[in-house]
């Protein structure tokens, strides 16, 4: 339980930060599945006694017979021998709850996997059979958990089934789920709701949870509703409940008084976690002060922790050092501070962390020795960070921007999923109506037949309206998709204007030159979106189009009275997702102001061709110029230029491959997908 606490430490999501969608399937994977297997397992280990099937045979109503199941330590043989005696006083509820509870402990049993199939099946079918309604929706919610944990149904169908059992869970009434914990129920609706985005739901459920309160090791469920609350309010900059939720959690998790007894590592994790959450709010308030007070108190329960495994010990220290550095720059405490930076390379040293390291952990990192060497007036290193934390937050942008999209595409691919079990579970009703009405006429004749034929056209009348009605919606959302296409578009043509007119004013060449390339950058992505929502398909693009206006942009934008550079394009027909897309237009980008900048030097004429073809399996995208070439100690791998670095990071990220070669006759960049 320990390592699945630290990994949610590692993966959690933060204030405002966003995670990968492939962390957040371990998340769900691991939390709802082995999180409940592990529950199951070990949910009698903290009962009081045992109580032996004499003992249980003694126990008159089955609220009392229930409250032993779900409370006291059993094993398999014990939690067996019950059932003859439930079976014989025959109430519904307290035998569904004897299946119930097999299941948490269901790998007590031999062939686990398969009884737990058996199991399961057995307390839905009983379930319907006796019409427990509570009970029903256990078994809804325990059949969709095992579905998604074996793929057998995808995300939207997931998040689709979960709305409808917590809604039925809301008309029931919340009360009547107890006995099933609640706070664990409650804690994955609300985590499968905060990924999607749908922070509404994740409210209500997380709140639920965290109604139910409880003393023993599902206790942790509750730390991580209260998280999830903090960090939806941190998303929506309601920073004062954001702070009351993280003291909520700093309370909870205050039984163990961490400098007594420090190897009690979830208090201690918990209680820095949220010192260092409250002193990151009142930051973003501008309470330095306080803010301050908070971090040291945070900073110093953190290193309490003597449990932590080495390396999750170091990033804890690491980013509360961050955060305290933070508070230490903005208060001008910069003797303070520079005990901070020497403790941070220290870290750093033992973490290995590369120049290159794609952890957007780094960020804050990045920005804070950014400034601290900007307040030693040393300018060069205050550069060199500030670069670096810029080149993160451009990529953690484009991954937030992919999955707002994502979650919107959830959303609506969930709404049409609904739409469409409403009109097949109502298709399905007006034929069972149909086949009643065909027995009808069978038995009254020819008239009554006549009577039901009409009726039957009219059904089908009401059917063809329906189909509309959905088609109609179908349209409404992929015109939603477009106008989100569209209005990104626009609002990178807005970022592409501002570049021109910030380069129109500028008096420095340099820094023309650097707007007009990111103006370039920016012109790239835009026609991405200008595509998509010009098009059937709003998921792919056909690389021709884009290519042809990428480098007609490219070439007006570099445009030399003095110089003669044809450009020459041979494209296919390929049609690529988007997430190729952009990086691929980003890189050419990149490729082609290189061949303007360097490879013409003190020429008059010169020739860049592009190329981009499927090979076999692969796609190759080439741009080759006539210029001077390389030098001969040109490395790739080592290039430090703005453009190397971008176009290093954006190959690792479609994970391809760079090549290159070059003489005096020019050179040839290669990218292979």
């Amino acid at each position: 339980m320990k390592k699945e606490v630290l990994r949610f430490q590692k993966y959690r999501v933060h204030q405002d930060g966003e995670v990968s969608d492939k962390n957040y399937t371990f998340l769900l994977k691991r939390w709802m599945l082995f999180g409940f297997i592990f529950l199951f397992s070990s949910t009698f280990s903290f009962g009081v006694d045992q109580v032996d099937a004499e003992e249980f045979s003694k126990i008159k109503t089955p609220e009392g017979q229930i409250y032993v199941m779900r409370n006291f330590e059993s094993t398999r043989e014990v939690l067996d021998s019950y059932f003859p005696i439930l079976s014989n006083r025959g109430n519904k509820k307290a035998i569904f709850f004897w299946y119930y509870a097999k299941d948490r402990n269901i790998m007590l049993y031999p062939n686990s996997f398969q009884e737990g199939k058996r199991n399961l099946k057995i307390m839905t079918d009983f379930a319907k059979k006796h019409d427990l309604e509570i009970e029903f929706q256990i078994t809804e919610y325990l059949n969709t958990v095992t579905l998604r944990a074996n793929n057998k149904i995808d995300i939207q169908q997931h998040y689709s089934k979960f709305l409808n059992i917590l809604e039925s869970m809301r008309k029931i009434g919340f009360n009547h789920f107890v006995d099933f914990d609640l706070e664990i129920l409650m804690y994955n609706f609300g985590l499968l709701f905060y990924e999607i985005g749908d922070y509404e739901k994740a409210l209500l459920a997380l709140k639920e949870g965290e109604k139910n309160k409880v003393t023993s090791i599902k206790s942790i469920y509750q730390t991580l509703n209260l998280n999830l609350i903090e960090n939806i309010y941190s998303i929506q900059k309601d920073y004062d409940k954001s702070i009351a939720y993280a003291q909520k959690i700093y309370e909870l998790n205050r039984g163990f008084n961490a400098k007594l007894d420090p190897t009690e590592w979830r208090s201690v994790f918990w209680q820095g976690f949220s010192t260092l959450s409250i002193a990151e709010y009142k930051l973003r308030q501008g309470k330095f002060q306080q803010a301050e007070n908070l971090a040291i108190k945070g900073y110093e329960i953190i290193n309490l922790n003597q449990n932590y495994e080495e390396l999750q010990q170091l990033w804890a220290e690491f980013e509360a050092i961050q955060l305290l550095l933070q508070i230490k720059l903005n208060l001008n405490k910069l003797q303070d501070a520079e005990s901070l930076v020497k403790r941070t390379e220290e870290i750093v040293k033992k973490l290995k962390i590369k120049a290159d390291n794609e952890d957007f952990r780094l960020i804050k990192y990045y920005n804070n020795l950014s400034d601290y060497y900007e307040k030693k007036g040393n300018s060069q290193k205050s550069l060199y960070y500030l670069k670096n934390a810029r080149k993160l937050e451009i990529l953690k942008e484009v991954q937030n921007d992919k999955r707002n999209l994502w979650r919107i595409e959830m959303r609506v691919k969930a709404e049409d999923y609904q739409t469409n079990l409403a009109r097949i579970e109502d298709e399905r009703n007006q034929q069972n109506m149909l086949t009643y009405v065909v027995i009808v006429v069978f038995v009254l004749g020819f008239v009554v037949a006549f009577l039901s034929y009409r009726r039957i056209s009219s059904k089908n009348k009401t059917i063809d309206l329906q189909k509309d009605d959905l088609q109609k919606n179908l349209l409404e959302k992929e015109n939603l998709l477009k106008e989100i296409h569209h209005r990104v578009k626009n609002n990178l043509q807005i970022i592409s204007v501002i570049f021109d007119k910030q380069a129109r004013l500028a008096t420095d060449e340099q820094t023309k030159k650097l707007m007009r390339e990111g103006q370039d950058r920016v012109f790239s992505i835009a026609l991405v979106h200008e595509n998509l929502y010009q098009s059937e398909n709003l998921t792919t693009i056909r690389m021709r189009t884009y290519l042809e206006m990428l480098t007609q942009n490219i070439e007006n934008s570099h445009k030399n009275v003095h110089q003669n550079i044809e450009l020459s394009l041979d494209v296919d027909d390929s049609i690529l997702e988007i997430d190729t897309a952009i990086p691929l237009g980003l890189i050419l980008n990149e490729l082609i102001t290189n061949c303007y900048k360097y490879a013409f030097k003190n020429r008059t004429l010169g020739k860049i061709q592009i190329c981009f073809h499927k090979k076999e399996n692969d796609f190759v995208l080439s741009v080759q110029d006539n210029g001077i070439g390389l030098s001969d100690d040109f490395d790739v791998s080592k290039t430090k230029t703005l453009g190397m670095n971008l176009i290093r990071g954006l190959v690792r990220q479609i994970s391809g491959k760079l090549d290159f070669s070059t003489d005096n006759q020019g050179t040839v960049f290669s990218v292979i997908v």
